[in-house]
């Protein structure tokens, strides 16, 4: 066993530590982190579907903003965001001028978790993705597991692990998560 972590935002390794850093606060907040979008990636990343449209039009209006900028940071990062409205302004600014022109920032307010794990199950659904099994968790976490061994760009390598070769798509932990529980004692 590779005793490996990935830093956290905010968190730092100490001279001291024992544990080998694979990645830099900064690589992981490329991976990890919200999208920051240049207003071309804005627009394709907030571009709405048939599907889709059909989708936000069936919400209540205050649900429908949180689902499509949702959708939008799943469509650039393959994963979901859990965020505060003055940290994502910029995005939600485009979102209602784009989507919503009859609304301002004052009218959104924060979802409910209830709400927002609704969210999520609809944009995997529309993206054919699932939520890992044990399985399928447990070959990603010997895959990361070899890569942090081999590899000497592991950001680039882990990057591109979002799936189970040879399955249908999946909507997997996070690989920090992976990484966290491939530790020797970690949570599985």
């Amino acid at each position: 066993k590779v005793p490996f972590i990935l830093l956290e935002r905010g968190r730092y390794m100490t001279s001291d530590s024992r544990r080998l850093a694979i990645l830099t606060t900064r690589e992981i907040d490329e991976l990890y982190g919200l999208p920051r979008f240049t207003d071309d990636e804005r627009r394709l990343s907030f571009d709405l579907s048939t599907t889709e449209r059909e989708a936000v039009a069936s919400m209540h209006v205050g649900t429908a903003i949180h689902f499509v900028l949702q959708l939008g940071y799943f469509k650039a990062k393959r994963q979901f965001f859990v965020y505060r409205i003055e940290v994502v302004c910029d995005d939600l600014r485009y979102v209602l001028q784009r989507h919503f022109p009859e609304r301002d920032l004052a009218f959104v307010k924060a979802l409910s978790k209830g709400t927002c794990l609704e969210q999520h199950q609809l944009i995997l659904r529309l993206f054919d993705y699932r939520r890992c099994d044990t399985r399928s968790t447990e070959t990603l976490v010997n895959k990361v597991r070899r890569i942090a061994m081999l590899s000497t760009q592991p950001i680039n390598d882990l990057a591109r692990i979002p799936a189970v070769p040879g399955e249908s798509t999946h909507r997997c932990a996070g690989v920090h998560r992976l990484a966290e529980s491939s530790k020797p004692g970690g949570d599985r």
